[in-house]
């Protein structure tokens, strides 16, 4: 769960993620459900496409998982991007 977080973290666009892992140890599958919020402005259809094909090549690698039964990426919400205030000088803190 762990693994697939971070690699989930590290594709462009998502703002944050929940992942939900299940596993099968007879068959030596998992099934994934991610819960996305992507920025606003980003491709859906791609980072969907991206979390898909990093976690599959990096779970077959490092956890020797060839079978993903299930792989479920829902689309919670969008967010939009905030450009951050331009704050006064005066309201800037210095730290020394």
């Amino acid at each position: 769960n762990g693994l697939i977080q971070k690699i989930v973290n590290t594709v462009e666009g998502v703002h944050s993620a929940v992942v939900k892992v299940y596993s099968d140890r007879k068959a030596c599958s998992i099934a994934v459900k991610i819960y996305l919020i992507l920025w606003e402005g980003v491709s859906y259809p791609e980072v969907n496409e991206k979390i898909q094909e990093q976690v599959k090549i990096k779970i077959a690698s490092e956890m020797g998982i060839e079978k993903i039964e299930s792989f479920t990426i829902v689309l919670k919400k969008i967010v939009p991007k905030e450009e951050t205030p331009n704050l006064p000088i005066d309201a800037v803190a210095v730290v020394e």
